[in-house]
């Protein structure tokens, strides 16, 4: 089978830190309420339309066209006739994570209903962290941005969370407890810092909060977490029995700024010569319930809650393509070259099943919006090839919308990022996150499918 590559001369949440007392100075599992201020961002902006239903006095339902969030209103919440609605809008709660955490604004927002009404959201417990489905929480926002946790129901076997509301707002899902990685793929020999992290909640006000002062884990992990806090002894005893559960290596328990084996590092196996995946457990003891209207007693215990985090584990020089939950990893035929003003990445995978071109214009690491890259003009294309069924098909960063009649070019809103250009023999680094779109082949139009995909790569440059 011919290699689809293109070649690269065409394409080329810590508790506030006084630091008066430690974690156990009141007490083996003393509980304290937690402190921080209360989480406040901006309003999300609208990320697609509005789904419309009128609902009178005798009750209705309706959904997303996603079907992510349905509303139920019961008889006799509204006296008459009135118009609801749904709108995907951004989480700025976790953002960047829309497509992972979604958010939905709901329609009227001034207005106080007779009767509660359900707010039911659906979750993919994929998305969440690995083994922590039943600490999954929904969260809300108020008219002044505050963020607050819904007493919600959850509903392990439906996949949902249900909050009953009197009066509409911004809703989002988000986890209690996350653990947290530095890096997701790791070469030979290389290591990894973990963190188990929370977010606090002020059992008064359900208001979510952020520390005052002390590590932010998204700034020590480079990820979307900035609201949650290092564990500590307040919040859960132990954390205990950090293992790996596959792919070898060596993991060391290290203690967090309040003195609870909270942290780890992961060091990758001497020898990769494969593609594989790492798997990282640990323990977390005696957390405190969270409040869920539809459990025993109002509240929902937690127990042992055992978290994983995956890390691939890549040969020498790989790229991988993320898309729909499953990873594709390149690491045939791979180039990486870098002159005259231009950056040309690509790769195969099951002997040209598949294959892959990154195409920047620039020799210099940084990030690159999506257009038609020349030499040093700064902009990136990236271009995927593979096959459906006997057909071979196309899914790039450009793609067209119909104007007057005839098609005009768009481009993604993804970025690539170059994180380093090493020099011949070393490695060219770095990423993307975005959208790719397939034109469809018995199509005369511009109609294209979108692709959510997130792209790693650290190829050896070979020019």
């Amino acid at each position: 089978m011919k290699s689809f590559i293109i070649p690269m001369c065409l394409i080329l949440m810590t508790m506030a830190c006084s630091k008066k007392k430690g974690p156990g100075d009141d007490g083996p599992g003393t509980i304290k309420p937690p402190e921080g201020v209360p989480i406040q961002t901006a309003r999300g902006a609208t990320t697609g339309a509005a789904i419309t239903a009128s609902i009178g006095a005798t009750g209705g339902t309706f959904s997303s066209a996603d079907g992510k969030i349905t509303i139920i209103v019961p008889a006799g919440a509204v006296t008459a006739a009135t118009t609801f609605s749904i709108q995907p809008v951004a989480n700025t709660l976790r953002p960047g994570d829309d497509a992972f955490l979604p958010a939905f604004r709901v329609l009227p927002e001034n207005v106080t209903f007779a009767k509660p009404i359900s707010v039911k959201m659906k979750y993919d417990p994929t998305k969440l962290t690995t083994g922590a489905e039943s600490s999954a929480r929904m969260a809300y926002q108020t008219a002044d941005g505050r963020w607050k946790s819904a007493r919600a129901t959850l509903d392990m076997t439906a996949k949902t969370l249900t909050a009953q509301v009197t009066h509409f707002c911004d809703f989002c899902f988000y986890d209690q407890f996350q653990l947290f990685c530095n890096k997701a793929a790791l070469n030979k020999g290389e290591m990894a810092k973990l963190s188990v992290g929370m977010i606090a909640v002020k059992d008064e006000t359900d208001d979510l909060l952020s520390p005052e002062a002390g590590d932010v884990l998204e700034q020590v992990y480079g990820q979307t977490g900035k609201y949650y806090r290092d564990i500590s002894a307040l919040q859960v005893l132990p954390v205990k029995d950090w293992k790996i559960v596959q792919g070898g290596g060596k993991i060391v328990p290290k203690s967090n700024v309040w003195l609870v084996e909270g942290n780890a590092e992961y060091t990758a196996p001497d020898n990769i010569t494969q593609v594989q995946t790492a798997i990282i457990e640990v323990k977390l003891e005696g957390q405190r319930p969270i409040p869920d209207p539809g459990a025993p007693g109002g509240s929902r215990p937690l127990g042992t809650l055992i978290m994983r985090k995956e890390i691939k584990l890549m040969p020498e020089g790989f790229i991988t393509l993320r898309y729909d939950g499953a990873d594709h990893a390149f690491t045939q035929s791979l180039i990486a070259q870098v002159q005259h003003g231009l950056t040309g990445i690509g790769g195969n995978f099951n002997n040209g099943e598949m294959g892959i071109a990154i195409n920047i214009g620039t020799t210099d690491a940084g990030a690159y919006s999506c257009e038609n890259p020349q030499a040093n003009n700064g902009k990136a294309q990236i271009t995927w090839a593979y096959r459906k069924g006997n057909n071979p098909v196309f899914a790039s960063s450009t793609y067209c919308v119909e104007e007057g009649g005839s098609g005009v070019p768009k481009y993604s809103g993804g970025t690539v990022k170059l994180t380093y250009i090493g020099v011949l023999g070393d490695f060219v680094e770095g990423e993307f996150n975005g959208t790719l779109y397939e034109a469809n082949p018995n199509s005369q139009t511009c109609e294209f499918e979108h692709k959510q995909v997130a792209i790693r790569f650290r190829v050896k440059r070979t020019l």
